[in-house]
């Protein structure tokens, strides 16, 4: 089990939660014209994309994200401040893409998306 929605005491300002709940959802997009030159053909290719944004007033904390080690087999949940579903908050808020590193998935790093939302940002990260 790993938490990210806890933060220690001896931790910077910046580590504790912001100002905003934080929602969160899973998309998937499809690539319809996908040129797949493995195939020599059009595949259209999936992109699963977790999407963190600041959520609406009254928001309750707290999620689980499920999701499994480097190995592919062994399943981990992770603890964190967002709530899956929530209402999102009204206004424009800019978007940031996290990438995360090999091998790796999309909440390899939900800890930084989760701050980022939390202080007014929209924040994607595919699993690639």
């Amino acid at each position: 089990m790993n938490r990210i929605d806890r933060t220690r005491p001896d931790s910077p300002p910046l580590a504790g939660p912001g100002p905003w709940p934080v929602g969160v959802e899973t998309r998937v997009l499809t690539d319809p014209a996908r040129f797949a030159p493995e195939v020599g053909a059009v595949v259209p290719r999936a992109l699963t994309v977790e999407c963190w944004y600041p959520a609406a007033s009254g928001t309750p904390v707290g999620g689980i994200y499920r999701s499994l080690l480097r190995d592919g087999v062994t399943p981990v949940c992770l603890h964190g401040r967002a709530a899956r579903g929530a209402a999102p908050a009204e206004g424009e808020f800019p978007l940031v893409l996290i990438s995360h590193g090999y091998p790796g998935n999309r909440y390899l790093m939900a800890h930084l998306a989760e701050s980022l939302a939390a202080r007014g940002y929209r924040v994607a990260a595919a699993d690639h």
